[in-house]
């Protein structure tokens, strides 16, 4: 289902003072997000997407991706902005992240993703921009405000971060940008779910959080989408499971969506050097973007399962020692 945002005052005068026409045909959504969208046909005949952002920088960011690379195939042209709506051409294709729930995903398609992360990453250079993560300070406490608007889930989520002194020591080195190594364009929320496919076509989507930053981030946080699948697929009674027969399941989800990861490194080497320094800072923050998206699945639970402990447990080590980590996850 589309969300009602065809109505919306904001989006029909920008439709209409950039000549787009107004919304007419629903076409359904492949994939609900957070935000208020609609996508359809106009009374042009134009084909869109429309989308409400958190804002009016998460747009800028979105214009300032255009502008680096408005004639590269990495994502659907972008049609018409205006403070936090943003308008892009609808293209004939499906969520990556429901295909891959569906069985229907292919290595190919993990390939080409990898080749259209390493396009993006050599659109040129630029100064480090603040990074996309917590400072040491911010995990240790938790503001009254986001203490009572918490769900039980999110605090017993931060029950196990605020006191894991080793876990605030390495975040707080993901936070300095590397030395030698230049500040790349990064997508900076990359996730399967931001990937669009079409036939042989592969399209990344959402650059709200598009900035300057350390490629890794960006190969760390797909790498991570993996293994927090591969985990979450084992079982929800881990504590019948114990600790030996949850790690052998787990090495056999790992073992069927390696050859996922491992295309995608393949298209990345196609197009793009693949490092080893580069490798042990991705697996890294393939930990940590284990962390962030079982934190935001807390926000809508009342508790943590095993399962969800377990799989914190496993981002914890990658973020932690990294380097023990690049053949498991692929990165090698």
């Amino acid at each position: 289902m589309t969300a009602g945002l065809d109505t919306d005052p904001d989006l029909l005068d920008l439709l209409g003072q950039t000549g787009l026409g107004r919304p007419e045909t629903a076409v359904p959504l492949t994939h609900e997000g957070r935000n208020a969208a609609w996508c359809g046909i106009t009374s042009t005949g134009a084909r869109i997407f429309a989308k409400r952002v958190a804002g009016r920088a998460a747009v800028e960011r979105s214009v300032r991706f255009e502008q680096l690379a408005p004639a590269r195939p990495l994502t659907p042209p972008l049609l018409a902005h205006a403070d936090d709506l943003l308008v892009f051409a609808l293209v004939d294709a499906e969520n990556a992240n429901g295909l891959a729930g569906d069985d229907g995903l292919e290595t190919a398609h993990a390939e080409r993703m990898g080749a259209a992360v390493a396009e993006l990453h050599r659109l040129g250079s630029g100064t480090p921009e603040a990074p996309l993560l917590p400072t040491s300070a911010d995990l240790r406490r938790l503001p009254l405000a986001s203490f009572v608007a918490a769900s039980a889930g999110e605090l017993a989520f931060w029950s196990l971060v605020q006191p894991d002194t080793e876990m605030h020591a390495a975040v707080d080195v993901l936070r300095r940008h590397p030395a030698g190594v230049p500040a790349r364009p990064i997508h900076g929320d990359l996730r399967l779910d931001q990937f669009l496919v079409g036939g042989d076509q592969v399209w990344l989507t959402d650059w709200e959080e598009f900035r300057f930053g350390d490629p890794a981030r960006d190969i760390g946080a797909f790498v991570g989408d993996w293994v927090l699948r591969a985990a979450l697929a084992v079982s929800n009674g881990v504590d019948e499971l114990g600790h030996d027969r949850f790690l052998e399941r787990f090495t056999g989800e790992m073992d069927r969506v390696r050859p996922f990861l491992h295309a995608f490194r393949a298209g990345y080497r196609q197009v793009r050097e693949w490092d080893e320094h580069q490798c042990v800072r991705a697996a890294a923050y393939a930990g940590w973007h284990m962390f962030e998206r079982l934190n935001a699945t807390a926000a809508a639970s009342v508790f943590l399962t095993a399962l969800h402990r377990a799989a914190a447990g496993i981002g914890r080590a990658a973020l932690l020692r990294p380097e023990r980590f690049l053949t498991v996850l692929g990165l090698r």
